[in-house]
């Protein structure tokens, strides 16, 4: 609980900082560059994502491997495990140049339409591709480490510090030099900068750390395999969240995949502060599987996913009623998306989210390997939909192929897995619980979007006044809906021992 406090706290500052200032360099890089610059990025970043599958998932295994040797304080385990990282993370470095060098020749074939004729699409994706491998030939692999000890809260700490220092360099490359060059290296320094300092802490911090150790045959042979089941998982993340960017550059062109992802900044926005909730508990419900019978857990389940549920609620309200008059304040109704558009989003979100308690206790369990075959065939599925209906329905078919595939392949597999594998329960009362959440979402956010349309928004004072209005009347609707049920109650009680925790803590450095 104190770990989890500690994480949740330093995650969310970190979300703040992270949501802030790109929106800054963002606004300032549509002022000065224009919408096409932003595709270009988002194309880019797309494909060095597809190169990071070459990562395969060893992270996520690593770090659910730690968590035996650490809670039964083994070095010598640490050590053996640690020392495998590292070597395993310096042939993907290496891998990642390679490939992405080889690459390189082809990203003109990937844009449609013009292409920013004052900048070398070669240059810069060498740029992005160094910045993607160096953690991985430096000190990246050593983030396990504070994760696994539910020390997260560390290396955001980390994060936190290089990524202030990019953003300012990213301003001042583009208010005082204008130089699009200098503003994508800037994230490269920052890496290097978090490579440092993630090295140093560890140095001081885990003295026992030296990675020389060597794992038994039996233990590799354990880890290769949870690697090989995680690598569907990652193959899946990928067609999700790059595909989606790169099917748009290609049929769409560079503009539309820049007003999308004007959208998609906020989505992940909203999205990753959500993450931040959940993995803050991950080490702590690994703990815990590690620790715990099944039947404590399934209650913890319970609870966890019921907290998820009333936020994911209160994220789509808003979203709904505040997607459009913010994009039309922030960058101009030229460059907003039509409203059927907007709702998919939206309607995306929630699918991805109701997912997100299954996810994260699969990961804590380590149920990899049970539903393996899952992410290649949701992939496939999402993959195929996307060139077929993007040339149809444009748009709206590269947002609806994902939805079809979270929603008939992903989302049930996952839940089998978690509810037959682990708990040994039925899961007919979380699905009844989904359909009322559903439900009540439904319900709610037809009340708050019909009150939304008559509060003006046309300015940011107006804006934010109708933000905060709508917030509070949501979050009065579900309190409304859900006062006499009694997990309503006990996460209000869990909220409270949260914040005491995190008092205590702060007192005690």
């Amino acid at each position: 609980m104190k770990n989890s406090a500690r994480n949740l706290v330093f995650g969310i500052l970190k979300y703040v900082i992270t949501l802030l200032f790109p929106f800054l360099v963002r606004s300032l890089l549509i002022t000065k560059f224009g919408m096409e610059y932003i595709g270009l990025g988002s194309l880019f970043t797309s494909i060095l994502g597809i190169l990071n599958l070459s990562e395969l998932g060893f992270s996520s295994a690593i770090i659910y491997a730690l968590y035996k040797p650490i809670a039964n304080n083994d070095t010598d385990k640490i050590n053996g495990y640690m020392g495998l990282f590292k070597r395993i993370y310096m042939v993907i470095g290496i891998s990642m140049l390679t490939i992405g060098m080889i690459f390189c020749p082809i990203i003109q074939f990937l844009i449609h339409g013009a292409i920013p004729s004052d900048i070398n699409i070669y240059l810069l994706f060498i740029i992005q591709l160094l910045n993607s491998s160096f953690s991985y030939l430096f000190s990246g692999y050593k983030s396990a480490l504070l994760i696994a000890n539910q020390r997260a809260d560390i290396y955001t700490k980390i994060q936190i510090i290089a990524q202030m220092m990019v953003y300012c360099l990213e301003i001042t490359s583009i208010i005082v030099f204008e130089n699009y060059y200098i503003y994508a290296s800037s994230i490269l320094i920052g890496n290097i900068l978090t490579n440092i300092l993630l090295s140093q802490y560890t140095k001081v911090s885990f003295p026992y750390f030296h990675g020389h150790k060597n794992l038994l045959p039996d233990e590799k042979k354990e880890l290769y395999g949870n690697v090989k089941s995680l690598f569907g998982h990652q193959l899946d993340a990928v067609v999700i969240n790059s595909a989606d960017s790169i099917v748009i550059s290609s049929f769409l062109g560079l503009k539309l995949l820049g007003i999308y992802n004007n959208y998609y900044m906020i989505f992940n926005a909203i999205l990753n502060l959500l993450i931040v909730i959940a993995n803050s508990f991950v080490a702590t419900i690994g703990n815990s599987v590690v620790r715990n019978g099944q039947d404590k857990n399934y209650e913890d389940f319970g609870l966890f996913s019921y907290v998820l549920g009333l936020i994911d609620i209160i994220c789509a309200v808003l979203m709904v009623c505040l997607y459009q008059p913010f994009i039309r304040l922030w960058t101009g109704g030229e460059n907003t998306l039509p409203f059927i558009t907007m709702c998919l989003l939206v309607i995306s979100f929630y699918v991805r989210q109701i997912r997100r308690p299954v996810i994260t206790y699969k990961a804590a369990c380590g149920l990899w390997k049970q539903d393996r075959y899952k992410p290649y065939i949701a992939a496939c599925i999402n993959l195929i939909a996307n060139l077929i209906l993007v040339q149809f329905i444009g748009l709206n078919g590269v947002i609806i192929s994902t939805i079809i595939s979270m929603v008939l392949i992903e989302f049930p597999w996952e839940t089998t897995v978690l509810f037959h594998s682990y708990f040994k329960q039925s899961k007919k009362n979380f699905y009844i619980d989904q359909a009322v959440k559903i439900l009540e979402l439904i319900i709610i956010g037809c009340v708050v979007y019909f009150v939304g349309i008559k509060i003006p928004d046309g300015t940011y004072v107006f804006f934010f006044v109708k933000a905060v209005s709508l917030a509070l009347l949501t979050i009065m609707l579900i309190v409304f809906v859900n006062i006499r049920d009694k997990r309503f109650r006990n996460v209000a009680a869990y909220a409270i021992r949260l914040l005491q925790l995190n008092h205590k803590t702060n007192l005690g450095g």
